[in-house]
């Protein structure tokens, strides 16, 4: 039986921001804060959605924006506290559900980043709904989730299995990373809620693009969705 999600990230709080330093989460790293470049002006408001230990909290806050951070890992929110130091007094940290954005009213935020979050979730609707509503018309929500028929998540999840026959836990984070979605059930789903996909890049840690072009989709996709100028709240 898998872990809750939140419980299996307050054990990774400690270290969560030093993966980004190296390999394969440095290069998804790179990917992210170009694309955060290209669309944050400071003296916007941004939420960090499912915020982590705050790694790209730090992003949005160099570009000047005034950040709000929300985690349902209370562990995870005061490493970030603690790796910002100074800068964490300047953002509204929150702990809650990522999906029950109540607090905030419609059209509060410029945007929202919400990597590595949606995967762990049952559903994405609900997310997806509240990001929405809270999101002033034209506003940027940057996400990232993976794909089905991902060859590099498929042979991880074969491997955890058959060596799991013999007592040996690897990928754990496959026991909790359980949601895939299409790249047209994204689209799809983000129209439903007035936003249209604008930019779509692709990462994996070990299939090369070239290959992924032909037989396989990447692990992750990164999404740039911008909402529509005349969409309703919520």
């Amino acid at each position: 039986m898998g872990r809750d999600p939140v419980q299996f990230h307050d054990t990774l709080s400690h270290s969560w921001s030093s993966r980004y330093r190296s390999g394969a989460f440095a290069r998804r790293f790179a990917i992210l804060n170009d694309l955060l470049a290209s669309v944050v002006v400071a003296g916007q408001r941004w939420l960090d959605l499912g915020c982590g230990s705050g790694v790209f909290t730090r992003v949005l806050l160099d570009r000047g924006a005034c950040v709000a951070a929300l985690d349902g890992s209370r562990a995870m929110l005061d490493a970030a506290k603690v790796a910002l130091e100074g800068p964490a007094v300047q953002v509204d940290w929150i702990h809650g559900d990522v999906r029950d954005l109540s607090r905030f009213e419609d059209g509060h935020f410029d945007g929202i980043v919400c990597f590595s979050v949606i995967e762990y979730l049952p559903d994405a609707s609900r997310l997806i709904g509240e990001v929405s509503r809270v999101l002033r018309n034209d506003g940027f929500f940057i996400f990232s989730v993976p794909p089905n028929f991902s060859l590099s998540r498929g042979l991880q999840k074969l491997v955890r299995k058959f060596l799991g026959l013999f007592g040996v836990n690897v990928f754990e984070y496959l026991s909790v990373s359980i949601l895939e979605i299409s790249r047209t059930g994204v689209e799809s789903l983000v129209r439903n809620f007035g936003m249209s996909v604008m930019d779509v890049r692709g990462f994996d840690s070990c299939v090369p693009a070239w290959m992924r072009l032909v037989i396989s989709r990447p692990a992750l996709m990164i999404y740039v969705a911008r909402k529509d100028q005349n969409a309703t709240a919520g």
